[in-house]
This record gives C-alpha cells, sequence and structure tokens, in this order.
C-alpha cells in the first residue's frame, strides 16, 4: 500500500467512495491540475442525437494560440476499460459530431452562471479579435477536433494502449489519487494537463495570460540518469519510454537530453528517424538518424532561476535550443 508522510502524519492511498467523490476533488483542484489559461467546465448536459452522452464537463484550452475544447469524462478504475470507459468516449465523440450546437449552447449557459470564467473568456475573446463570448464558444466548438481527458483513480497499460491503437483522436488520461490517514484527513495526489507544454515557468510574465503557439514545438528535451544517458542515449541511438499524444509528435523532429544532477544541463541532441510503439505499453520510443551530437554550448538549469528543473519530458525550439545558454533563456519569456 502506498503511502504519504506529511509533518509527521502518514496518509495511505485509499479508494474514493463513489464517482461523485473523484468528481468532486477534480472540481476542487481543477486549477492546480489544469493550470493558466485552463477553464473547467463543470456542467452535465445529456448531448447527441442518434448517439446520446452526459460528459462530466469540458476544458476551454485558452492558453494556446488556436483555443481547443476538450470533453472531460470521470470514472473510477473499477469500470470495464471497453465496456464502459472506452465506449463513453466513443459515444462522446459521435455525439459531438451531430450536437455542436447543443454543445455550445451547454457550455455558454454555464459560463453565464459563473461570473470569474465569464469574465475570464470575455477577456480573451476581445483581446483575441473574437466579436463576443457567443462567437468565441461557437467558434471553438465547431473548429476543434474532438479531443478528450479522462481522469481516473488509477490508471493503467491496458486502457491507454486502447485509447492510442484504436481511437484516432487525442485522449489523454489524467490519474487523481486519494490519501487518507487515520483521523481522516486527505490529500490527493494528480497529473496535470499537458505537463510538457504548459510547465516551463517558476514566475509569470506578468498579469497577463500567456498565450503558447505550440505549432513552433519541433524539439523535445527529455530528463536522462547518468547510466540510461550513456547506455540508451548515447549507446543505442534511442530513447523509450516517452508518453506525448500523436498530434505532437508529427511535428517533433528532435530530441534532446537533460542529463539530471550532478551535471543539469542540456548536452546532446539528435535529429529523430521515427517515432513507434514501445513493446505492449501507451508510450512511444524515438529513434535517432544518427548519433546524438554534444552541444557546441550546454544550456545550464540555474537553481533559483524563473525556469523549473525538468522533471518530464518538455517541448521546446530547436532554433531557440541552440543558441540558449540557460533554461531561462529557452523557456522563460519576460
Amino acid at each position: 500500500m502506498s503511502k504519504i508522510k506529511v509533518n509527521n502524519k502518514v496518509y495511505e492511498l485509499t479508494d474514493y467512495e463513489n464517482e461523485k467523490e473523484i468528481e468532486k476533488a477534480l472540481e476542487d483542484h481543477s486549477e492546480e491540475i489544469f493550470r493558466e489559461g485552463k477553464v473547467f467546465i463543470n456542467v452535465k448536459k445529456l448531448i447527441g442525437k442518434n448517439n446520446k452522452g452526459i460528459p462530466d464537463g469540458y476544458l476551454l484550452d485558452l492558453s494556446s494560440r488556436i483555443p481547443e475544447l476538450f470533453f472531460i469524462e470521470v470514472e473510477l478504475d473499477t469500470h470495464h476499460v471497453i465496456k464502459h470507459i472506452a465506449t463513453q468516449i466513443l459515444n462522446f465523440s459521435l455525439a459531438f459530431d451531430e450536437d455542436k450546437k447543443g454543445i455550445s449552447d451547454a457550455i455558454i449557459k454555464s459560463i453565464d452562471k459563473n461570473q470569474k470564467i465569464k469574465e475570464n473568456c470575455v477577456n480573451f475573446a476581445k483581446k483575441n479579435n473574437y466579436e463576443n463570448l457567443h462567437n468565441l464558444i461557437f467558434k471553438i466548438v465547431h473548429e476543434s477536433k474532438f479531443k478528450a481527458v479522462i481522469v481516473i483513480n488509477e490508471s493503467d497499460d491496458e486502457l491507454e494502449k486502447i485509447l492510442q491503437d484504436k481511437f484516432q483522436f487525442e485522449t489523454q488520461v489524467l490519474t487523481i489519487k486519494k490519501f487518507e490517514s487515520d483521523d481522516g484527513d486527505k490529500i490527493f495526489q494528480y497529473d496535470t494537463f499537458n505537463e510538457e507544454i504548459y510547465n516551463v515557468e517558476t514566475v509569470s510574465r506578468s498579469s497577463e495570460q500567456k498565450i503558447i503557439d505550440k505549432s513552433k514545438f519541433d524539439t523535445i528535451v527529455v530528463p536522462a540518469r547518468k547510466e540510461g544517458f550513456k547506455e540508451t542515449f548515447i549507446g543505442e541511438n534511442r530513447w523509450y519510454k516517452i508518453k506525448f499524444s500523436k498530434e505532437m509528435q508529427s511535428q517533433i523532429k528532435y530530441i534532446a537530453a537533460y542529463q539530471i544532477r550532478p551535471v543539469s544541463q542540456i548536452t546532446h541532441i539528435a535529429e529523430i528517424k521515427n517515432i513507434e510503439p514501445w513493446e505492449d505499453t501507451h508510450k512511444y520510443v524515438v529513434n535517432f538518424k544518427s548519433p546524438a551530437k554534444k552541444l557546441d554550448q550546454p544550456i545550464k538549469y540555474i537553481t533559483g532561476g524563473k525556469t523549473k528543473s525538468l522533471q518530464c519530458s518538455r517541448f521546446a525550439e530547436y532554433s531557440k535550443l541552440i543558441k540558449s545558454k540557460t533554461f531561462d533563456d529557452l523557456w522563460f519569456e519576460a
């Protein structure tokens, strides 16, 4: 049984009592999970005509140059992977194709009831040349491809591999785990949305919302321990067990290695030959065209700098990477 110790209090991994409890955990921690520029619309409404369903909510990603819509489905790991979870997501994708007006109306009605969310969306619309709130939501819904986020207490390779292999659309899986102490106190451990894209800065550049142009990313930077770096990145001309979306794979041309402490530097880069599924998992192996080259100028992580250390893969721009001397040069925008 997994345990966490916080301030001398021990918390044990505990099952949720029901689906409503994990839905409440998502609602309470949605700002931390989805992060700045994302709007969680907590609304349940029947959608679809021939294919009907009730999503657990929607996510508006207003941090990207092109706003996107994600369907939210909250599940427990006790639900059958194919009969329940995968079927629900497939049904939502069909309902999305046939009932965009109903989805737009449901989202707008929910936004109108929440002043904080409404202000965020209206401000985004004004700054990005949308006529008004209704025009913003209409365009997001009608111009977005179907995408989904499954929030679950415990994921496994079977679920994520089915989503990866059988569905053409993007589906992300985020976990929220509950830990409880003997006296009933609860804490939660959760994944963050699109961490490889958004988990960059420790200091906000300003009070103005940052807009990210994901289309500029062409490089993935991966953290590597000493043994793995020498044996695999250098010795085998590849890097495996990488998790990132098919959508991003199509535009990533380079892979760079960040050697973790005590080196704490991005030191090598390689051009990508291809990206393939890694064994019987939901992750991938990146094969290099040729052996990785040492950067003329290693890129240093500066303790106390404006940019976070690398705990997971992170996207970057090749043109900036080859000129950078520090993480802040590469990722922080003043």
